[in-house]
């Protein structure tokens, strides 16, 4: 690979990544060498999004219909509040936020301690780090997503009495 056909070259935790194109390349040479591995980002993108899509949808709805449950309306709008005010925050906020929860020394891991077990390295861990993604998603997600699922159910309900005392 050319140094001209390299169009961004970053260097982290000792693992050398390289974007052409659309093809995230990673290896161990300095400079994009030829001991390169192709992982295309669009494959990654593709696969974080579909992975995101199947825990928030159900999660999402089933988050709906517990607040629908809720019969104390200042709890449900406490509660509905807090749920969908991290929509707003920034992504590059939340990851921060995640990076200090789950840092070594951050409270998950501390947790973990305090069990007797060893530290974790959630976020360098591959097979963590696809489903931190997804659930960090999700709790951002959550909350402002089932305002939609509550309003149609709220709808719903009061079309279906209004069409049941009619109909006898």
């Amino acid at each position: 690979i050319g140094d001209d056909a390299v169009d961004l070259a970053v260097m982290t935790g000792g693992v050398h990544f390289c974007i052409i194109g659309v093809v995230l390349l990673a290896g161990d040479i300095p400079g994009c060498g030829t001991d390169l591995t192709p992982i295309p980002a669009v494959a990654q993108a593709l696969a974080l999004g579909f992975q995101a899509l199947a825990i928030s949808f159900p999660a999402t709805i089933f988050f709906a219909l517990l607040l629908n449950e809720v019969r104390n309306m200042k709890f449900k709008k406490v509660v509905q509040t807090i749920s969908y005010l991290p929509h707003f925050l920034s992504m590059v906020i939340v990851v921060g936020m995640a990076q200090n929860i789950f840092s070594s020394t951050g409270p998950v891991n501390a947790l973990v301690q305090a069990m007797g077990g060893e530290p974790i390295f959630w976020l360098g861990e591959e097979k963590l780090f696809w489903w931190l993604v997804a659930v960090i998603n999700v709790w951002k997600e959550v909350g402002w997503n089932s305002i939609i699922y509550i309003s149609t159910m709220t709808s719903m309900v009061s079309e279906l009495f209004t069409r049941s005392t009619t109909s006898w």
